[in-house]
């Protein structure tokens, strides 16, 4: 075969044969697996020419070979002395940014789109067992390195024919992939925390109301605008018989907010009132002979029933009256069982004669059966919450800043009686009665056993947050701690972690409203840890102090006064760093960003304890594609000691009650069930794998799209393996171990479809399978990874 008009050596021959033979085989059948694959060697320094490098379109680089599939390469005969060269990880072909055929255009990867002179190349022969690779556009100019330059991470230019110019000739290596997983288990090189298991919460699609809050009533306080003549949004006007009602809002001397709501039994004879039947009236679901528990706020001198009834009131389940005493507005409580169960239900304040009466609030959950240890929190979610194996929560995000107006978001509104706290307007709904806020948040931490982090809005004032000290830690005998007593918490609170904003800009106003705080609450305490709400990076910082790709920001300056700030107090503080978790294509950059961005937090203020946390692996889906994407996004963060927490949002999610978009619960609920997506199996997996040190693990034959993190346990004797294999082919590799020995591994694998999810009507679509493997000569596993997977092989030695 000749190449161009000089004669190659016999390998290239037989190389360049098999190529077009591999070529012909691939247009008849359904696999390239026959196909060989090549490195495509810098002929000087040994680096191969590969698509590993991090970003959007990245240019093609010369590194040091590392078995990575990005690194291998096939090349397609086109016919007429010009080939495609394909990237093997990928598919993609080897092509010029926007078709450029001039000195210095870039060499990148884009899918092959059949006739454009970009993406078809001529390999000739340069003597010595080299060639060059000439590009088809104007000019013919040569593949070659940026500047001439032959270094690890140098990127591929095209340039013309230079006689002594290092980096335009290349060996076109036969390379067989070689697939293999060598895990060195007595070699720990890091060490990682429970908290990489962790969920966000905020009243994003009703996470809150109508999700984990037991309160079963929406629309409590009566905020909403009419939509029947007269009554509150979230009610509607009921009676019975030939009773007629009149009713209106009352703003002139309402209960609390700005409106409560007013029947009044105008003529005949029955009933007349006003029926709630929960979030967004999709029902309320009851249990037969199960007590519910009531708060209800009047303003009458009438009697008023309430009472639980079907969806259409032809049917009563439970009911009792209240007389309240004395004038204006009065609580009671009540208790109704009802005698059926029903996921459609409603609950009806009505008058059954002449009279008038206001409500101002009405409250109505599950007795302490329905309650997750004494918590106003619905036991079946929590009871999920607890199998997830979370050891962290954190409570915020858009809801407390960095999105829109949250100026009402302030912890004080969210102590007191819950029967008294003010409606504020919220940023995901406008009419939030803060009945569940940052302390309820922090006693389910407390009953659930594991850490919870409040967020706060970075526009407190200091003296608030002064205040809030107090509260949270200070002596009963104290203003603030006094408060806390009375509000049925006597110990201080445990919380050590507090974080001020989120999804900020990180600038020079952020840093004067942080250092206000932080001095208040380092002179305080130095060892709470603040959190600043950072964003978004997704582009390498090279230069701390100018970049790209930083969400809102382009400098770490006020990142280095914060830093600097925290050295001066000796506390430590943490970054939130927020992944888009979307697909698994994408993470590593963003985890690529993300480690520069830490690097160079060190480099700004040497000395600081600093740490960065991920409070947010965010998405639009719950999928399989996304539990993926955050195995393949944790997975990573273990192996990076700076992180600190690893959290998913959302926690929860009210099926069928999509209001604000973010369509991503881990777990989701209805009135009467609760169930979890694929990525809250992967969090009940990791929680199992979960061993204290990192073990060095060497992967031979992986991509961007294959990913290993080894744990150990203290003693040595457990040891758990991590794969994600997001390809859309199964993946055979060979494990081997060393320092370790064992006979049998445990697998749990979640594996199949990546738009499958899980629904009520089918729960368990997709969950882990359990299996077992026998390792030989108790060190090695040959083993299949399936498509679209994520596995873990758990050994004990």
């Amino acid at each position: 075969m000749i190449l161009g008009r000089k004669p190659v050596k016999r390998y290239l021959v037989a190389a360049l044969v098999a190529a077009l033979a591999a070529a012909a085989v691939s247009a008849t059948t359904a696999t390239a697996a026959a196909e060989t694959t090549y490195t495509l060697v810098e002929a000087t320094s040994g680096n191969v020419l590969g698509a590993t490098r991090s970003g959007n379109d990245p240019a093609m680089t010369v590194d040091p070979y590392t078995g990575d599939r990005r690194q291998l390469w096939r090349v397609v005969d086109l016919g007429d002395g010009f080939r495609r060269i394909v990237n093997d990880g990928n598919g993609k072909s080897l092509s010029t940014v926007d078709g450029g055929s001039g000195d210095g255009a870039v060499v990148h990867l884009w899918d092959y789109l059949g006739s454009y002179p970009d993406q078809q190349w001529r390999i000739d022969d340069a003597g010595g067992g080299t060639v060059t690779v000439a590009n088809r556009g104007t000019g013919g100019r040569l593949l070659s390195t940026k500047d001439g330059s032959t270094a690890a991470g140098t990127e591929a230019r095209l340039w013309s024919r230079t006689t002594g110019r290092a980096g335009q000739t290349w060996k076109l290596v036969p390379t067989a992939l070689v697939r293999e997983v060598v895990v060195h288990a007595d070699d720990v090189v890091g060490q990682v925390p429970r908290t990489h298991v962790a969920a966000g919460l905020e009243d994003v699609n009703h996470e809150v109301y109508g999700g984990i809050y037991s309160q079963l009533v929406f629309g409590e306080a009566f905020a909403e605008p009419a939509y029947d003549a007269g009554v509150s949004g979230m009610w509607r006007a009921t009676s019975t018989g030939g009773a007629r009602g009149e009713y209106a809002l009352d703003t002139t001397s309402p209960f609390k907010g700005g409106q409560s709501q007013r029947i009044r039994f105008a003529t005949g004879t029955g009933t007349v009132g006003v029926e709630n039947r929960g979030l967004n009236r999709q029902g309320i679901g009851l249990v037969a002979g199960k007590p519910y528990e009531g708060t209800i706020a009047l303003r009458t001198d009438r009697p008023v029933g309430v009472a639980l009834q079907n969806g259409d009131g032809s049917r009563t389940y439970a009911r009792t009256a209240i007389s309240p005493s004395g004038n204006g507005w009065r609580t009671s409580t009540f208790t109704l069982t009802p005698t059926t169960t029903d996921a459609h239900a409603r609950l009806v304040v009505e008058l059954a004669g002449p009279g008038t009466a206001d409500v101002g609030y009405v409250f109505l959950e599950p007795g302490a059966w329905g309650r997750f240890q004494g918590q106003h929190v619905r036991k079946d979610v929590a009871d999920a919450m607890v199998r997830q194996g979370l050891k962290a929560i954190r409570f915020g995000g858009c809801a407390n800043s960095g999105c829109g107006d949250v100026s009402e978001y302030r912890w004080k509104a969210m102590i007191g009686d819950p029967v008294r706290r003010p409606v504020t307007k919220g940023f995901w709904y406008p009419y939030e009665s803060n009945g569940w806020g940052v302390f309820e948040f922090l006693r389910l931490g407390e009953a659930m056993g594991i850490e919870a982090v409040p967020s706060l809005n970075i526009d407190e004032t200091p003296q608030d947050v002064a205040d809030l000290l107090q509260y949270l830690y200070g002596p009963a005998g104290s203003i603030w701690g006094a408060r806390r007593v009375a509000d049925g918490h006597p110990a201080p609170y445990a919380v050590r972690r507090l974080q001020l904003g989120n999804e900020n800009a990180v600038d020079e106003a952020y840093w004067r409203k942080f250092k206000a705080l932080a001095d208040v609450v380092w002179s305080y305490d130095p060892t709470i840890r603040l959190v600043v709400g950072d964003f978004s990076y997704s582009d390498v910082i090279t230069d701390p102090f100018h970049f790209t790709g930083g969400g809102k920001v382009d400098t770490l300056a006020a990142h280095q006064k914060i830093l600097d700030l925290s050295k001066a107090y000796g506390a430590v503080v943490d970054f939130d760093i927020h992944l888009w978790t979307q697909q698994t294509d994408g993470v590593e950059s963003q985890i690529r960003a993300l480690d520069s961005y830490v690097d160079q937090l060190g480099r700004i203020s040497p000395g600081a304890d600093y740490h960065v946390v991920v409070f947010e692996l965010n998405a639009d889906r719950h999928d399989l594609a996304r539990a993926l994407a955050n195995a393949y996004a944790i997975n990573a963060l273990q192996r990076r000691p700076k992180v600190d927490v690893v959290s998913s949002a959302n926690a929860l999610q009210v099926d069928g009650q999509n209001d604000n978009g973010w369509n991503q619960g881990l777990v989701f609920l209805n009135q009467n069930q609760v169930w979890g997506q694929p990525p809250y199996y992967v969090h009940r997996m990791k929680a199992a794998s979960w061993q204290p040190g990192v073990a060095r693990t060497d992967v031979t034959g992986g991509d961007g799209l294959f990913n290993v993190t080894a744990l150990v346990s203290a003693d040595g004797n457990g040891l758990s393996v991590d794969v994600v294999n997001a390809t859309a082919e199964p993946l055979t590799y060979t494990l081997r171990l060393d320092g370790f020995r064992a006979d049998t591994a445990a697998v749990s694998t979640l594996d199949g479809r990546p738009n499958a999810v899980n629904t009520a009507g089918n729960p368990e679509n997709v969950v882990p399978h359990d299996s077992t493997a026998q390792l030989t000569g108790g060190t090695a596993l040959t083993y299949t990874f399936p498509a679209n997977s994520y596995t873990s092989l758990r050994l004990r030695g």
